[in-house]
């Protein structure tokens, strides 16, 4: 954020504000009364009537909606933790928080598994982190539950891919965040070969990626240092980063593969899999 000068005023961004209330499942009135304002006030916020607020104010937001003050000011276009590509700006705020939630959570509890199992090698340690990320990716149960559908794509006729809405990301997120919350309170333990019997392929197809891609990935991660691993099309497809916990940013939406040879395994891995549940 921009440095203030006493007195002075700082934007503030109301649907960002609106966002992080309904993530925390508050009111504005219970919001307002633990930063010491009135329900009025950041009514007005929030229904972007009011663009400028106090430093100090923005502040006790941060702080009460777990989020970073540059974030609700709108000078940070995106919560940490997200890469910098333009199409991630341009999610609504209740998307990022709801991707944001499930990177944090998911990744404590995935990195405190990994440093209970000291057998656990950091290849399979990625390969799972892969597959939790796409875990709750749309575009992946598509393609798992559909035959004849190359990489997740499919043309609609009259209207954009319903997938496309925001909105059914978050949904699916808060969904399989109560189903994990469990585990991700360490009060059970996650079935893992059960995760990558259903998405083992397709992360091993982004793991493979990863290590054509970047052959000192292994040493980064030991070092702390961030890897990630991209397939598919556009900006999105597969998306992940380690470090000493993985963060599976949903930024993830499995498309079309970017060459023939990729999207020929997608096929026939999907293919496989149906042909050998029967």
């Amino acid at each position: 954020m921009p440095i203030s000068v006493p007195g002075s005023l700082v934007p503030v961004r109301g649907d960002r504000v609106r966002a992080a209330i309904r993530a925390h499942h508050r009111s504005i009135r219970s919001v307002a009364g633990q930063i010491g304002i009135s329900q009025q006030t950041l009514s007005l916020i929030c229904n972007g009537v009011t663009k400028k607020t106090r430093p100090e104010r923005l502040r006790l937001l941060s702080g009460a909606l777990g989020v970073p003050p540059g974030w609700l000011a709108g000078t940070l276009d995106q919560l940490p933790g997200f890469e910098a590509h333009a199409w991630n700006s341009a999610k609504p705020a209740d998307w990022q928080i709801a991707v944001s939630r499930w990177e944090q959570r998911v990744g404590e509890a995935h990195s405190r598994d990994f440093k209970n199992d000291s057998k656990k090698r950091a290849r399979q340690f990625i390969k799972e982190g892969l597959a939790l990320s796409l875990l709750s990716n749309l575009g992946v149960w598509r393609e798992l539950l559909l035959l004849s559908l190359s990489g997740g794509s499919y043309e609609f006729e009259e209207s954009p891919d319903p997938l496309d809405d925001p909105g059914f990301t978050i949904c699916l997120t808060d969904a399989f965040l109560a189903i994990l919350d469990p585990w991700l309170k360490g009060k059970a333990r996650l079935n893992y070969p059960n995760l990558l019997g259903i998405l083992g392929d397709f992360a091993e197809l982004a793991l493979k990626h990863l290590e054509k891609t970047d052959p000192e990935w292994a040493t980064k991660f030991k070092a702390g240092v961030s890897v990630r691993s991209e397939a598919g099309h556009k900006p999105s497809g597969f998306r992940a980063k380690a470090k000493a916990k993985v963060s599976d940013s949903k930024l993830l939406h499995l498309g079309p593969a970017n060459d023939e040879d990729t999207k020929k395994k997608v096929k026939t891995n999907a293919t496989r899999k149906a042909n050998g549940s029967r």
